[in-house]
């Protein structure tokens, strides 16, 4: 596993598209190959070949409604507590609301 201490210790971390996706587990491409992870997160991503593109809108307890844009064809799930519930758009999958 790779160790990024800064991460461990609480720090920030702005991660985006593959970037993002690298740092969990695996991430599985469209056609079945799967592309070992960092395991710096509890999650794994899967390609699908439809992109889920359009506003989202994430209810959260904390901040209220927060606003949004997405484009992506990855499908990642995980078991963490979510910053909210999405009330429009796909969020991570398009499956479970978050």
């Amino acid at each position: 596993m790779v160790k990024l201490p800064l991460m461990y210790d609480g720090v920030g971390c702005l991660a985006i598209c593959g970037g993002y996706q690298l740092l969990g587990n695996y991430y599985m491409t469209s056609d079945g190959t799967p592309i070992k992870g960092l395991d710096v997160c509890e999650f794994y991503s899967e390609e699908k070949k439809n992109r889920m593109v359009g506003n989202v809108v994430v209810d959260t307890p904390d901040f209220g409604h927060l606003l949004g844009f997405e484009n992506h064809s990855g499908r990642t799930f995980h078991q963490y507590e979510p910053l909210g519930k999405v009330i429009k758009g796909y969020g991570n999958n398009g499956e479970d609301g978050k």
